[in-house]
């Protein structure tokens, strides 16, 4: 093999295992997934995780006690998107969002904000992933 082919390998090598020495160092990696300093030891209250039968149960009695004609065609669920929430959680100090309730366009939404707070636990069934949000605002929503 030529000499100035090694040498170039050797190079290669040199560089990629030093970057993967730096990565591994510092917080050069940090992304959504990165929870280091999502997350403290203190942590009070947050979301109750629910069954699935629960959580339909509770759907439909809401849409039954506030059907479509008695709520003005308001919507009774929203759909969040991943990548919403990549481009919020994109921060590595972001660990929640908060929820307001708007009229947009003369409909009821949602605006959706990043925010830190302490108030992360997680409670109950978490077996089925679905969870009971808990309310703090306006204490802490809010996009003011």
């Amino acid at each position: 093999m030529n000499k100035n082919y090694v040498i170039l390998i050797i190079l290669l090598l040199t560089s990629v295992t030093y970057n993967f020495y730096l990565a591994s160092q510092s917080n050069y990696l940090i992304g959504p997934c990165d929870n280091q300093d999502r997350y403290d030891d203190h942590e009070t209250e947050g979301a109750i995780g629910i069954k699935k039968d629960e959580a339909k149960d509770l759907v439909l009695k809401y849409r039954n006690d506030f059907p479509p004609e008695q709520n003005n065609e308001r919507p009774t669920g929203y759909v969040f998107t991943k990548r919403m929430f990549d481009k919020i959680f994109m921060h590595d100090q972001i660990n929640s969002v908060t929820l307001d309730l708007v009229t947009y366009h003369d409909k009821v939404s949602l605006v959706v904000r990043e925010y830190k707070t302490l108030q992360t636990k997680l409670g109950g069934d978490e077996s089925d992933n679905i969870y009971v949000i808990q309310s703090f605002c306006p204490d802490q929503c809010s996009v003011w």
